[in-house]
């Protein structure tokens, strides 16, 4: 066969193949769009509440003692566009599944699960503590984030920038050396200082600390809304990668949509609630109970309107 000949069946087998690539590259993309759109459309048509368990897991912990720092529980109302965020204290006094409904703390609720079941059971222990805490049927969504994955959520997205509610230095995340901050002082943050500013709560204590978890967590959702859809497209991969969640790419994808939305708001908070010793002197955070009844009862509400 003369080179001639060969060249021209490389070109026709090359063009081929810029087809098929092409071609599977519309057909790829059809396919994510389609489902990013019934995602969309499920969530505004479907149900117009959506409710997610948000742990965070220090992964510095020795296996035998790791505990949810981070409890939080999200409920999106997609009719009024709106999310909240509620965080709870992990001394919150609550009912621990896994432990018989026995109360105890609510960090503890992992712990327990891990020592029975490892890591699923520790997750689905501290999911049921909020699930029965606020007397939901179900959690439709979950999300468990290693504080190490702050890092690289926040530098993927090229800082985050935060006002310091306090002047303190905390170990950054290996112990080599501090971190600082200054009350009022602006700051862009890389995904180190992140951590180091939402872990801190040495020179206070852990309402503060909860504080600034929702601070650096307001700060990433008010950087993700100026993602264009190309970068959150590229964006959304990595948060799979970065969390445990059972929430889809199309829904990540979806999520983002309705946050875009004119109008569409948040607010976060800390349950409130008051300092209580039991008879064995040990220290709990006890949830206000006309606060938690309205929650619960709020909620309900929201989950009966899902199943007209």
């Amino acid at each position: 066969m003369s080179t001639k000949k060969k060249v021209k069946r490389k070109l026709r087998w090359g063009r081929l193949l810029a087809v098929i690539l092409i071609a599977a590259l519309l057909i790829t993309g059809t396919v994510v769009f389609a489902k990013f759109h019934s995602a969309k459309k499920e969530l505004k048509e479907g149900g117009s509440n959506a409710f997610i368990a948000v742990l965070g897991i220090d992964a510095r912990e020795s296996l035998d003692s790791v505990r949810s720092d981070v409890m939080m529980i999200a409920y999106v109302d997609f009719a009024n566009k709106k999310l909240n965020l509620i965080s709870i204290p992990r001394d919150s006094m609550v009912p621990i599944p896994c432990e018989g409904g026995e109360f105890d703390k609510i960090t503890h609720a992992y712990f327990y699960g891990y020592l029975d079941k490892g890591t699923e059971g520790g997750k689905s222990c501290a999911i049921g503590a909020i699930r029965d805490t606020f007397q939901l049927e179900k959690l439709d969504h979950y999300v468990v984030v290693d504080f190490d994955a702050v890092i690289g959520l926040v530098d993927d997205l090229g800082g985050i920038e935060v006002t310091p509610t306090a002047t303190f230095c905390e170990m950054n995340s290996d112990d080599s050396g501090t971190v600082c901050f200054t009350a009022g002082e602006k700051t862009t943050m890389n995904g180190e200082m992140a951590l180091a500013y939402s872990r801190h709560r040495k020179s206070d204590n852990d309402i503060y600390r909860t504080q600034r978890q929702q601070e650096i967590l307001t700060a990433i959702l008010g950087r993700v809304r100026k993602l264009n859809m190309a970068e959150m497209t590229a964006f959304a991969p990595k948060i799979l990668k970065a969390v445990d969640t059972n929430i889809t790419l199309s829904e990540i994808m979806a999520y983002y949509s309705l946050l875009m939305e004119e109008g569409f708001s948040w607010q976060h908070y800390t349950a409130p609630g008051g300092d209580y010793m039991s008879d064995g002197g040990v220290y709990y955070y006890k949830l206000d109970e006309e606060w938690l009844n309205s929650t619960i009862q709020d909620m309900k509400n929201k989950e009966a309107n899902d199943k007209k």
